[in-house]
């Protein structure tokens, strides 16, 4: 994929593109941590909507690199945003620093922690608001990316650049969107999905469902593009260097550096359709999204749909 130039101009624009995403979702109530986050209306369609949801995705990275860490690693997070899997790790009892281009999410990040309820045996905390390229200070056990590598252009610079601050036999673990692997078949079935929803008065949003083959194809153009994050017009809608790499760019670049120790494939649809369920009881909503999941988990492993997130975590001194 080609992609914008890393410079301090384009930085400063995605920082403010989050800054705004940050405000809105703050002043909304929302609360970054995996423990507190409760539940939040504000949000139509979003796993963040409910504590439930949240723990079948974010809850679900957080426990794949934490199963995989040596006790008391020394972690960096590129990219932390608000924080919370940062947080998270700290209270396993690693020593963390999280940074992060955009002021309001690190300002959040910091308050949220503050706020938090004190976890026996937890490591050190700190966010800054920093490049991840600009970063010196290496010695680091790991590097975690999460919905952050995706943003960077050049692959092979990031690769070279974490293998510098990680000390020796320090790991890498990548959490990362891979969008552009969406099909029909997968927009088909988050399409169905989410028409059976809105039918039951159960959805966020009416779903008309299609009377002939012409209005599906258009409808699954429009799902094709939102689960992209693209507009109209095919422009990016989240920030100015979302999606700058996909999963081959991202994996060819770690491969060549870093030895493969897992792989594990994230949701087809499921994710996309959880947070804008309204069934009108959160328990029977926890239950439809913990069912939804693993279908959505079967179907991928049968081939039947791609999945469009990866988990991998590789450590330094392998590669190609």
């Amino acid at each position: 994929m080609s992609g914008r130039r890393h410079t301090a101009a384009s930085l400063a624009e995605e920082a403010r593109a989050f800054d705004v995403q940050m405000r809105e979702r703050l002043a909304a109530g929302h609360v970054p941590d995996l423990r507190r986050c409760g539940r939040c209306e504000w949000f139509d369609n979003n796993p963040w909507r409910d504590e439930a949801f949240v723990d079948l995705t974010y809850g679900e990275r957080f426990r794949f690199v934490a199963a995989r860490l040596a006790p008391a690693s020394r972690v960096l997070e590129a990219g932390c945003g608000p924080g919370f899997l940062s947080l998270e790790l700290s209270r396993a009892g690693h020593d963390v620093t999280g940074v992060d281009v955009s002021p309001v999410a690190i300002d959040a990040a910091r308050e949220t922690a503050a706020s938090s309820p004190p976890v026996p045996g937890a490591g050190a905390l700190r966010y800054e608001v920093a490049d991840f390229l600009d970063l010196a200070d290496g010695g680091y056990d790991a590097v975690v990316f999460s919905s952050s590598l995706h943003h960077f252009a050049n692959q092979d610079r990031v690769a070279a650049h974490v293998e510098r601050l990680l000390a020796t036999n320090g790991a890498v673990c990548v959490m990362e969107p891979c969008r552009e692997r969406l099909d029909r078949a997968g927009a088909a079935v988050w399409l169905l999905a989410e028409s059976l929803l809105s039918a039951a008065g159960a959805f966020w949003r009416d779903v008309p469902p299609c009377r002939e083959r012409e209005e599906l194809d258009a409808a699954l153009d429009a799902y094709l593009r939102r689960g992209r994050w693209l507009g109209e017009r095919g422009e990016r809608v989240q920030s100015p260097h979302d999606m700058e790499a996909g999963m081959e760019d991202m994996l060819s670049a770690l491969g060549a550096r870093f030895a493969q120790e897992a792989f594990e494939w994230e949701y087809a649809f499921f994710g996309n359709v959880i947070g804008g369920m309204r069934l009108g009881d959160r328990r029977r909503e926890a239950a439809l999204a913990r069912h939804m999941a693993l279908v959505d988990a079967c179907l991928v492993e049968l081939g039947a749909l791609p999945a469009v997130g990866f988990r991998w975590f590789g450590r330094k001194g392998g590669g190609a």
